[in-house]
């Protein structure tokens, strides 16, 4: 039956393509379509599955041929102790000869021919000695990288062109004499080039090289070299001499003894070229490039130390210092757990050795997080990070992020300053590391990755690098005169902070004396923290209910690291360093107070608080402009924070639970996160933030003995607060000064005050209780 002529055109028509597509790749095309290496065509061996590129071999042979019985042999055929051709010709002058050495013997200085075997045997054969010469018994200094151990994957290595696929480049590898191997052809000799990608940044000390061994035609080796090197496998720099000529490095010799060639400078880099410059026979080669920074050095340096977060790579069974409870994620997926990120964790066959979120979580990139919480605050200098084990899944690129109280978080910004958080690129594989120093390094009690691109899926194996002496930054919790690394001590911006951190109680010790400078009624020159901005006037110009949000003043909310006083607004930024550090001149510093204060610094203008680059949400629409172009009280202020107050009560009128008597709501108390009113009216149109938690406010009493009179004033919780602990976080919008409410024609002081509130809700509750025994 004849052929259908559509399905025939359509057939010839998909050879000539594959045809076109091998021509402009310059290669040769097979029966079947497949492409293969000119010269692959006519060497001897069948290439093509039906056997066409050996076929009409009539051609002469290339340079890599011999003529064997009229068809073309590859060179590292012959002298190989079988016979491939019909005579044996190509087993033929494989010894001496002629007055010269057969290409299995090495020739003296004074023409005498030895086996190579003879070579760097410790015992001198030729009259000069010149066979124990260049012996490469000495490598560079550093460790090899990897090529021999495999440690450096076949992707790594790349060169300019390959004869054939057992001559790749992956193959430029040495190995052991007990095991087979290959080395690296190239299909040409002219400007090739041969390349390792180092997958980290580190100092190249020298290489070791050697020829192609049995694996290739014997008689095949560099003879001489050039290097460049390159930190993007863009942009290359040629190894120089002290004169800025490109050095020449001396090759093999023979095709089986390695050469060492150190460097006389190392060089910082994180790819690496070898260019042959000279030969003989052929190229082919293998090679081994030597370093100084080895992976687990980099756990141990002068300038930082590991967390204790991995396992130690030389006695993995020690337990590492950070418990598994201090290893904590936003999800995990089935039975990885988050202690199981240790760097170097998982031995033999083991899998699913890492940490990995839950699988419908993590499509939300940069959402999901690791944390670890130190054993104290450290100065964090950099971190490592490593894939699952004995499995294909890694973390290519992620975002750090730490915090002192692990509430709230900074992230590590960008090396320009800027305020876009930094991305650090990850890993390229699942077993190496990869490293990243901060440029700053970061005070912290926890750090947080948030992974964002992976290969295959997420997972993460981590360390921590940390400053381990600061200890100059710590103050001892006893009597000791110096801190010490053996004594109790804590870190100085951490006292006061409402924890404590010294089984003394020393660093939350005397921390009310002085909350705010100011003039009294009653003498005293300073009011604690407790009573600023809690709705009673204690300073004489009424400064300390001034401009305030969820219970902190705006105008002095900043303290100093070495003080518990707050420092005026007004003395931020303004070129001035008043405190000992200088931190009231840092952006960064009162950016941090911001958010540490109010929860938030994320509404962007430059502001008036020591020009930092933002206000908390809780400032928008409070009838205060707290950026420079008050831009914060402009847009979509005219509803936020409406509470419908009246002329009686300037806040907000509501029903109290249980049927008590209406109350008006003080100032301090709407839009803080808690309903005090029966409907929680005092909580609606607020524009409260996500994740937001109220300020925390005292339930005990406080007693001041003050110095000028002697007279003890006892302060109690205002209504309807309720003790907290954290950071303040919601914002509360549209707020005005709240006025002091005066009871029975009397100014309120903390006894008056506080004590007309009391007895009337005891009063309220006595009629309720009346009420409803009688009716």
């Amino acid at each position: 039956m004849a052929s259908d002529p559509d399905v025939s055109g359509k057939e010839n028509s998909e050879i000539r393509n594959l045809r076109s597509s091998c021509v402009e790749k310059g290669l040769w095309q097979c029966d079947s379509g497949e492409c293969i290496n000119n010269a692959s065509v006519c060497d001897g061996d069948k290439d093509c599955s039906s056997g066409a590129d050996e076929e009409n071999c009539h051609a002469p042979c290339n340079g890599l041929q011999l003529l064997c019985a009229g068809r073309c042999l590859p060179k590292y055929r012959a002298c190989d102790g079988l016979e491939d051709c019909l005579n044996g010709e190509d087993e033929i002058n494989c010894t001496a000869g002629g007055g010269s050495c057969g290409v299995k013997q090495f020739r003296c200085a004074d023409g005498s021919c030895l086996l190579e075997s003879l070579l760097c045997d410790n015992l001198p054969d030729c009259s000069g000695g010149e066979d124990e010469e260049d012996c490469g018994d000495v490598p560079p200094s550093g460790f090899p990288l990897g090529l021999a151990s495999r440690y450096i994957p076949d992707v790594f290595i790349t060169a300019s062109s390959e004869y054939k696929s057992e001559f790749a480049p992956s193959q430029a590898r040495h190995t052991p004499p007990t095991t087979p191997g290959y080395c690296w052809v190239p299909s040409s000799v002219v400007d090739q080039w041969l390349q390792v990608y180092f997958g980290q940044t580190t100092d190249v000390t020298g290489v070791v090289i050697s020829g192609g061994g049995s694996n290739w035609d014997l008689g095949s080796w560099v003879t001489s070299f050039t290097l460049s090197f390159s930190m993007d496998g863009d942009s290359w720099a040629p190894y120089e001499y002290s004169n800025n000529n490109v050095q020449v490095f001396q090759g093999n010799r023979d095709r089986y003894n390695k050469v060492s060639r150190p460097l006389p400078t190392p060089v910082t880099s994180r790819y690496i070229r070898l260019y042959p410059a000279g030969y003989e026979g052929w190229v082919a080669m293998v090679m081994e490039v030597y370093v100084t920074n080895d992976e687990n050095t980099w756990l141990m340096q002068d300038e930082y130390v590991p967390l204790g977060v991995g396992l130690h790579s030389d006695d993995p069974a020690a337990v590492p210092k950070i418990a598994d409870l201090d290893m904590t994620a936003s999800s995990r997926e089935d039975v990885v757990y988050p202690w199981q990120a240790r760097l170097n964790n998982g031995e033999g066959q083991q899998r699913r050795a890492e940490w990995s979120p839950e699988y419908s979580m993590a499509v939300y990139h940069g959402i999901q997080w690791l944390q670890i919480k130190h054993d104290k605050l450290y100065a964090v200098a950099g971190v490592i990070t490593q894939g699952a084990y004995n499995l294909d899944y890694w973390v290519t690129s992620y975002k750090l992020a730490f915090s002192l109280n692990g509430q709230t978080w900074t992230p590590y910004v960008n090396r320009t300053g800027g305020s876009e958080a930094m991305v650090f690129q990850g890993n390229t594989d699942s077993h190496r590391y990869a490293r990243n120093l901060l440029d700053n390094p970061v005070l912290a009690v926890y750090t947080r990755f948030y992974p964002l691109t992976y290969s295959n899926k997420f997972a993460l194996r981590v360390e921590v690098l940390i400053i381990d002496e600061i200890d100059r930054q710590f103050i001892p919790c006893g009597d000791d005169v110096s801190p010490g690394r053996g004594s109790e001590v804590f870190y100085e911006s951490l006292g006061c902070n409402g924890i404590e951190d010294c089984s003394t109680g020393k660093d939350e010790a005397n921390c009310d004396e002085c909350g705010m400078e100011c003039l009294t009624d009653f003498g005293d020159t300073c009011i604690p923290s407790q009573w600023i901005c809690d709705d009673i006037e204690d300073c004489s110009d009424g400064r300390d209910e001034e401009g305030c949000v969820q219970g902190v003043p705006k105008h002095c909310f900043f303290t100093c690291r070495n003080s518990v006083t707050c420092l005026p607004t007004r003395q931020l930024g303004d070129g001035h360093q008043d405190c000992t550090f200088g931190e009231d001149e840092g952006s960064s510093d009162v950016e941090d107070a911001l958010a540490r204060r109010w929860g938030s610094c994320s509404y962007n203008c430059s502001s008036v608080y020591g020009n930092a680059p933002c206000v908390p949400d809780a400032f928008r629409c409070d009838d205060e402009a707290d950026c420079l172009e008050e831009e914060d009280e402009e847009a979509g202020c005219d509803h936020v924070g409406d509470t419908g107050g009246t002329d009686d009560c300037p806040t907000l009128t509501c029903d109290l639970p249980a049927s008590l008597d209406p109350i008006c709501v003080p100032h301090h108390q709407i839009c803080d996160g808690y309903p005090d009113c029966a409907a929680g009216e005092d909580e609606q149109g607020c524009g409260n933030a996500v994740g937001a938690s109220t300020q925390a406010t005292t339930t005990s009493s406080v007693s001041l003995q003050t110095a000028a009179t002697g007279k003890e004033v006892t302060r109690w919780p205002t209504w309807g607060q309720e003790p907290q602990d954290g950071l303040t976080t919601e914002p509360t919008s549209g707020q005005e000064t709240f006025e002091d409410q005066t009871v029975g024609g009397f100014r309120e002081s903390h006894g008056s005050h506080d004590q007309a509130i009391i007895w009337m809700v005891a009063a309220a509750l006595c009629g309720q209780i009346l009420y409803d025994m009688i009716f």
